[in-house]
């Protein structure tokens, strides 16, 4: 282009249609996306994620649990000093660790307000209480249950 308009000029490479239109599909290719969306270290147990990503997440469960018929649960989980002081950020980090290593891997975790909510995979009410009551198991296991006392509540998404 530089050579057909004269010299002593230049000009900034700019691909022409045919070929952007060739590299968007190149980076709209299923396996490029999949490889970018998805997630590279797994880890053992439940998902975490922040409170925003919780809320997209529920009204997704929320859907699909009245579509399918799939009981989803939701627990709200408190720690509470048992001295009633606040509790130390170095705890809290601590008992979601622990909550986290004790859900399934496709549970979610979120942090919020000083509580944690989890959205809880699987069907039944029992299931709810018996995994509740191994979160509490595993707390009070690490010998802080004279500390900090763990309460919950325990709904339905939708």
């Amino acid at each position: 282009n530089v050579k057909q308009n004269g010299k002593h000029g230049y000009a900034f490479y700019q691909k022409s249609g045919s070929e952007k239109d060739a590299g968007q599909r190149e980076k709209n290719d299923i396996k490029q996306i999949k490889q970018i969306i998805s997630e590279r270290n797994e880890g053992k147990g439940a998902f975490s994620v922040n409170f925003d990503r919780m809320q997209v997440l529920y009204k997704y469960m929320n859907r699909a649990d009245r579509t399918n018929g799939s009981r989803t649960g939701f627990f709200r989980i408190m720690l509470e000093r048992a001295d009633g002081n606040a509790v130390e950020d170095e705890v809290m980090s601590a008992f979601e660790d622990m909550l986290i290593r004790n859900l399934k891997k496709n549970d979610v975790v979120s942090a919020y307000g000083g509580c944690f909510f989890v959205l809880f995979a699987a069907g039944s009410e029992d299931e709810y209480e018996t995994a509740l009551q191994g979160i509490a198991d595993a707390w009070n296991g690490e010998g802080r249950g004279d500390q900090y006392k763990l309460t919950y509540e325990i709904d339905r998404v939708g």
